[in-house]
């Protein structure tokens, strides 16, 4: 009897892991984020993994953008037309209007940031270091056009 009852206890703690498993899985623990550029009047709102906001300060929606990859960090570009983000191996932008959207880079891209005009933006592509143990990564900087095009390394 005690044996049963052993299974049981088990087998109620597996079906509850199962389940806490399922809703991580699901994206039950997804919350929202706020991308926000300096002196800026509008930004975005994560609101999915894959699907942000325009909003402005007052909280007025401009459009829903609906993504392919789910996204890291987003950035809204001066003029309000592009948003450039990131996932977890690449550097994207999407057309705000037409929600076109394309790769600019590949890899762990970060420190992005466009310039005051939205003409072009800097940003960073990190690798990871197989020599050596930890988390160190080799990065470079690249400026690139507006539009993620003719893209330069700066640095090193």
């Amino acid at each position: 009897m005690e044996d049963k009852m052993k299974t049981r206890e088990c087998l109620l703690c597996c079906l509850l892991y199962i389940v806490c498993a399922l809703n991580v899985f699901a994206g039950e623990t997804f919350q929202p984020r706020v991308f926000w550029g300096n002196d800026m009047n509008k930004g975005i709102l994560l609101v999915n993994h894959n699907e942000m906001l325009v909003i402005d300060s007052t909280g007025n929606r401009y459009k829903k953008v609906v993504v392919k990859e789910g996204v890291n960090e987003a950035y809204l570009s001066p003029d309000f037309k592009k948003i450039a983000y990131t996932t977890l191996k690449e550097l994207r932008i999407v057309d705000i209007e037409t929600q076109n959207e394309y790769i600019v880079a590949t890899g762990f891209c970060d420190y992005f940031r466009w310039n005051t005009n939205g003409l072009s933006f800097i940003f960073a592509v990190g690798e990871f270091l197989k020599e050596t143990q930890g988390n160190l990564y080799d990065i470079k900087f690249f400026w690139a056009d507006g539009d993620g095009k003719n893209i330069k390394q700066i640095y090193p």
